[in-house]
């Protein structure tokens, strides 16, 4: 039978179970609840890749109980909009670990690296998993969106998971030239809005508009595969951000060739 362990974050409670190999696995609705996901089931559903189940006793029998082990409460941590979701996360590593440990709830596995940096590189990898997503949104490939995760982890964590696992160096791909639209149909006297329509239509784009009505393009898993990526343009919003664009390697201008033909 499981030990069900409350604790108590902001008068929300968090209830932790010791599993049948004496590992800690939190109940996955009160994390959620606890970082103000309007639908806790949906958000678990959506946002966790390993939940799974453990009963324990409580005040009405023995109860079931949907369970996560921490690099998904980690993947619902770095998708909560709360402000309070960097102070839970530090409560849970600071406070609820450490304590399940010295009560000899939690056993450390037996490894020559010690419990605490296991711990880091768990919450780095558990973060690494939801930032590798968004660079994907934003066409971010190989060794770019590696490279990105990888500072970004480090600045948020202190760990180098590129180090960690021995890969200093990232091989190169072969180098190309990246072309926007308007410098692709130079060749086949083809305007840029041309070339992006007919992108479109191979799948390699696709439109859509922001909240002012405004068109821009997406890359869709086709074009990725392509090599199309979002690049700055060194131009900056009104806000400081920069703006991007959607440019293609070189290689693509052979497909706008046979199209063209």
């Amino acid at each position: 039978m499981n030990n069900l362990i409350p604790f108590e974050f902001d008068q929300q409670s968090i209830r932790v179970i010791r599993d049948e190999d004496g590992n800690a696995v939190f109940v996955a609705r009160d994390v959620a609840t606890a970082l103000g996901y309007a639908d806790p089931g949906r958000a678990v559903r959506q946002h966790c890749k390993g939940a799974g189940e453990s009963t324990a006793p409580s005040g009405g029998g023995i109860q079931t109980f949907r369970t996560i082990r921490e690099p998904d409460v980690y993947r619902l941590i770095v998708r909560s909009k709360l402000p309070s979701a960097e102070r839970f996360e530090a409560w849970v590593f600071e406070e609820v670990l450490p304590a399940i440990r010295q009560h000899g709830r939690y056993e450390a596995p037996a490894a020559p690296v010690p419990q605490e940096n296991m711990t880091d590189i768990a919450r780095a990898s558990a973060i690494a998993s939801a930032l590798d997503g968004a660079a994907r949104a934003f066409g971010f490939d190989d060794n770019m969106r590696l490279l990105s995760v990888n500072q970004a982890v480090h600045k948020r964590t202190g760990v180098d998971l590129l180090a960690e696992l021995g890969a200093t160096h990232l091989l190169s791909p072969v180098n190309e030239r990246y072309l926007t639209p308007t410098d692709l149909g130079l060749p086949f006297d083809m305007s840029g809005k041309a070339v992006n329509l007919l992108l479109r239509d191979l799948g390699y784009q696709r439109q859509e508009r922001d909240a002012k009505g405004k068109g821009y393009w997406v890359l869709t898993d086709r074009g990725r595969d392509a090599g199309g990526r979002m690049m700055d343009t060194g131009k900056k919003h009104g806000d400081g951000t920069p703006v991007q664009q959607l440019k293609w390697p070189e290689s693509v201008a052979e497909v706008l060739r046979e199209e063209a033909a």
